[in-house]
């Protein structure tokens, strides 16, 4: 799942993710933060690469909001703002990229969040660890 308030950093990042060796299957994209909440709900997406920045409500903030709705789901930060990487990692964020993405580093990524999916999948049914609870954001 795609999230971020810029169409044109969506399109971006949909089409880097297609050219990922390899390849992502995108079931979402989406610019309102709300919306992808309760997406994220019915599509149990694996992984999210959210945007910090966006009206109405932020990044980090939905964040934690889609690690409640979908437990299992790895969050990515994509953004343009280097300041708020501690605090992603406080929400257990898998990665944080920088915009503009650079196609070796998201390649990076992707191959992080795979291994990660497929080490819960071995666990065979236990659920994942669940990140300390985060201070207020």
């Amino acid at each position: 799942m795609l999230i971020d308030d810029e169409r044109l950093a969506l399109k971006q990042l949909k089409r880097m993710l297609e050219e990922v060796v390899g390849g992502v299957e995108i079931i979402e994209m989406t610019s309102n933060p709300v919306q992808a909440l309760e997406r994220s709900e019915e599509l149990q997406p694996d992984v999210v690469f959210l945007d910090i920045h966006m009206p109405g409500m932020n990044g980090l903030k939905l964040g934690e909001k889609l690690q409640q709705a979908v437990p299992h789901v790895e969050i990515v930060f994509v953004t343009a703002y280097d300041q708020y990487a501690v605090k992603a990692f406080d929400i257990c964020a898998l990665d944080y990229i920088l915009k503009p993405v650079h196609p070796i580093r998201l390649q990076q990524t992707v191959e992080r969040v795979r291994q990660k999916i497929m080490l819960v999948r071995e666990i065979d049914g236990l659920s994942p660890i669940p990140c300390p609870e985060s201070s207020q954001i």
